[in-house]
């Protein structure tokens, strides 16, 4: 992968990225063309829909390749339509990574994060998202033909598009720092996240889409992509197809642009 494919900037337009210097030293670089897609997939979603759920997986096939991943996505996605309040639009994020030579299956992995609508019949995130891990195995499984394929939830992060201004992201980003250091909960976003994590553990980096938005910058990582080749049929990413948005919906989104392009920090 080329120099001018990476990036090591530590925002991506107002949002925090995760490109800070590990715990040994070696500063990460992220993909320029995967971060744009992601914010996309992410501010397109809100401009359909007002409130919305974003779930983030990791997936590891046993062994082999796991070259019907587009059917598992697409099967998956008709099954979260299926769901009781029935969202019409599933949007998705996926990434294909190599570990180290000597990892087993030579590291095979994928990331993935799903959005659709919230629906306040589920009351909390995790009646929407029990269900929906139990699914993603099962059909991760069959698309593998292998019993021991691995999918794990790795958080979720509950986005409103009203709660995206500057100021509001700052007060989210204080009250949630408040339930950090009390070991409270959050209806927004699994807190997990903020307190196991190397980078800023502890430490809130903003409003919900900020700590979502730093959190999936993790699958836009340069490293893993790098070690191999894939090969020219073998994406290193892919995305669900954009929904063409109506006059309304493109306001929406101006005004998610213009809004996410402000960091709190510098209010």
């Amino acid at each position: 992968m080329r120099a001018n494919q990476v990036t090591t900037n530590t925002y991506y337009l107002g949002l925090k990225v995760m490109t800070l210097p590990n715990q040994h030293g070696y500063r990460r670089s992220i993909c320029p063309d995967m971060i744009m897609k992601s914010y996309d997939v992410i501010t397109r979603a809100l401009a359909l829909d007002s409130c919305i759920l974003v779930v983030r997986y990791d997936l590891h096939p046993n062994y082999g390749d796991d070259d019907d991943f587009s059917d598992f996505m697409n099967k998956l996605c008709k099954w979260v339509k299926r769901m009781p309040h029935q969202p019409k639009v599933v949007s998705y994020f996926w990434v294909k990574e190599f570990g180290r030579k000597r990892s087993h299956n030579k590291g095979l992995h994928r990331h993935m994060y799903l959005c659709f609508k919230w629906s306040p019949l589920h009351k909390t995130p995790t009646r929407m998202t029990a269900p929906l891990l139990a699914k993603a195995k099962e059909l991760y499984s069959k698309s593998c033909g292998d019993n021991s394929a691995k999918v794990k939830q790795v958080g979720w992060f509950k986005l409103e598009r009203s709660q995206l201004s500057p100021e509001k992201r700052r007060k989210q980003r204080d009250s949630m720092q408040t339930r950090v250091y009390s070991g409270g909960g959050d209806s927004c976003l699994d807190m997990s996240i903020i307190r196991g994590r190397i980078d800023f553990k502890n430490t809130v980096v903003g409003g919900v889409i900020d700590e979502a938005f730093y959190a999936l910058s993790y699958l836009t990582k340069a490293v893993s992509k790098e070690r191999y080749s894939i090969g020219a049929n073998k994406n290193r990413f892919g995305s669900s197809k954009a929904k063409p948005l109506n006059q309304t919906q493109k306001i929406y989104l101006d005004k998610i642009n213009r809004d996410l392009a402000c960091p709190v920090d510098h209010l």
